[in-house]
């Protein structure tokens, strides 16, 4: 039997979500607000193995296929009696019945852990207007691409990342001219030097982040850098609660190659003469 942890409400025993706006886990019903610290402790508290959670009961269902059962999981919700599917990456999901945002702690443990993260900061107020503001002078998208239900199902995802650390060496030569002219009473003059420039540098590389998920498309990740590392804090599941999550699935050798073309990529840009 895997459990699902999910973080209640002291006051009203609802599923509470990390708030981007004040940075505490948060109750859409009662409203009141916590600090991690204190619902942790409050958890810690409470009996059967001092945490409150839900039970999730593994279950090979016959709908799914011999290929299937060893990418999904299928769980039974011992609070609403429904059942979810997920693949085997899901750390964080809800309900699909109950709505509960729910979090699998067996997929973020151990090696699998998170060094630390990031916690949001937009809000899902934030994230409405940003989207409503995107969809704006666009008359050919359908019309209840923007209906209110569509908006509600906007939720924050947390993307597995690695961050590289490495020291690039870089020899260049460069085929250079310089052009004169000038001129006198009777002629125009074009003078034209032709040099070879050669320039070699090194460089430190720290934090270079590549995302290890291949959900996420690798252009749109880089598009939203740089992120603020002073911003990290340590990882704590907490930190999930009402968002989606997945762990990650591509080892850290495998986005190798990849660094080394943005690295190479960047070497480039800065020892090419201005």
């Amino acid at each position: 039997m895997n459990n699902v942890i999910e973080f209640k409400c002291p006051c009203c025993d609802a599923g509470l979500h990390f708030s981007g706006a004040d940075q505490k886990l948060t109750c859409e019903y009662c409203g009141n607000s916590f600090e991690l610290e204190t619902v942790q402790e409050y958890n810690a508290g409470l009996e059967q193995g001092n945490v409150q959670n839900v039970s999730w009961e593994a279950e090979q269902t016959g709908e799914l296929s011999v290929e299937e059962q060893g990418t999904m999981r299928s769980y039974i919700c011992n609070t609403c009696g429904g059942e979810i599917v997920t693949d085997a990456t899901t750390v964080a999901t809800f309900c699909p019945f109950c709505e509960n945002p729910t979090i699998m702690p067996g997929n973020v443990s151990g090696g699998l852990r998170p060094d630390a993260v990031i916690p949001f900061k937009t809000t899902k107020d934030d994230a409405k207007k940003a989207f409503l503001e995107l969809c704006k002078g666009k008359p050919l998208l359908p019309k209840d691409f923007t209906s209110k239900n569509r908006l509600e199902k906007i939720t924050g995802m947390y993307v597995p990342f690695w961050l590289y650390e490495c020291v690039g060496d870089v020899d260049s030569q460069y085929k250079a001219t310089k052009v004169t002219r000038w001129s006198d009473s009777k002629y125009r003059y074009t003078k034209t030097d032709h040099y070879m420039l050669t320039r070699a540098a090194n460089a430190e590389f720290v934090g270079i982040p590549m995302d290890g998920s291949t959900k996420m498309d690798n252009v749109i990740m880089e598009s939203i850098e740089p992120f603020d590392m002073n911003e990290a804090v340590d990882f704590n599941t907490a930190y999930l609660s009402g968002f989606l999550a997945d762990k990650y699935d591509v080892e850290a050798k495998d986005g190798e190659e990849r660094i080394r073309q943005r690295v190479d990529e960047t070497l480039d840009a800065l020892m090419k003469p201005s």
